[in-house]
Parts: C-alpha cells; structure tokens; sequence
C-alpha cells in the first residue's frame, strides 16, 4: 500500500530544497482524500470534503467508493494536499499556509482578495476608458480654443488692414475679380 507524507512535511522539504515534487508519481486520488478527511481510524468527514470540492456528499461517497473522482476534484485535491499551487515556474514561489492563504514573495493573499479581484480589474479598466474620455475631450477642448484663436487673430489683421489702407474693402476686391457687382 502507497504511503503519504503530511502535506506540511512536504512544504518544509520542499521549502528546504531537500527534495524537489515529482508531480507524475502522485499518489492515488483517493489516499490523497483519505489523507485529507480521514478523521479517526475509519471515519471520512464527508461535509469538510463536500465544503472543499462544493459538490454534494453523496457525489463525492460515489467518487470515493468507485475510486473514478472527475480531473478538476483530482486537480483540487492535489493542491490542498501538497500544500501549495501547481508545481511551475509560475507558481514556484507561491504556496498555501495552515490558513487556507496563498503566501506570495509579495505578502499573504487571503480568499478574500482573489473573490475581489475581478473588482480591481473592472475597476482599472474603468479608470483607463475615464483617463483616455478625458484625454480625448481635452483634445476637443484645444481645438476649440485653438479655432477661437485663430478667429481672433483673423479679425484683428482685419482691424489692422483697414487701419492701414482704409479704402480697401475686401469684400470690393473680391466682386471686381468675379466680376459680380
């Protein structure tokens, strides 16, 4: 019969670089669940698995029982054995604590944190559509005071043409090179 290390031993051996997890030669899914809800010699806490894996008791007893549990109950199970999450470049550094908590090289991430994070997400990306409204009306906003701008200074070398030469009558000039008048 396999036999199964505690998954906190693990953690410390792994973490001490005493040995490195082969993740192929896992042990079999159900001495992973026994390993996890065995309470007393022969006794399965069946409402602690079905909390864990949120699927209905009776589902769970016939997983055991046939020893056939679906991929994504495995994958669950694996991780809250082991004690940490897949072991990759990715997640080399992340690791579960006693708590439940995903403890980071950048601090502790409650579960609390992780049901949020689509908040923070929409939130930034609402931040970035505002920013970029702002940017764009304040480019509007430029082109307006540039058109007023540019209005002003037509109307002031108007004022200055006719101080300058005050027969000439643009709208004169233009009626005798049309023609029209």
């Amino acid at each position: 019969m396999e036999t199964i290390i505690n998954k906190y031993g693990i953690i410390q051996n792994i973490n001490s670089g005493a040995f490195t997890l082969n993740t192929d030669n896992l042990p079999r899914t159900s001495l992973i669940f026994e390993s996890l809800f065995k309470k007393g010699l022969h006794k399965i806490d069946w409402i602690a698995a079905g909390d864990w894996l949120d699927t209905p008791e009776k589902t769970i007893r016939r997983w055991y029982l046939e020893d056939k549990f679906p991929s994504m109950a495995t994958k669950l199970l694996v991780i809250k054995w082991r004690g940490f999450l897949p072991y990759s470049n990715k997640w080399q550094d992340c690791r579960f604590d006693e708590n439940e908590n995903i403890v980071t090289p950048y601090g502790v991430c409650k579960p609390s944190d992780i049901a949020f994070v689509h908040r923070y997400k929409w939130q930034g990306e609402n931040a970035n559509t505002q920013l970029r409204e702002l940017k764009d009306n304040s480019d509007v906003q430029k082109q307006i005071q540039l058109a007023q701008s540019v209005a002003e200074k037509m109307a002031e070398l108007i004022a200055l043409t006719e101080q300058i030469n005050p027969t000439h009558n643009p709208k004169v000039i233009h009626k005798k090179r049309t023609g029209i008048g």
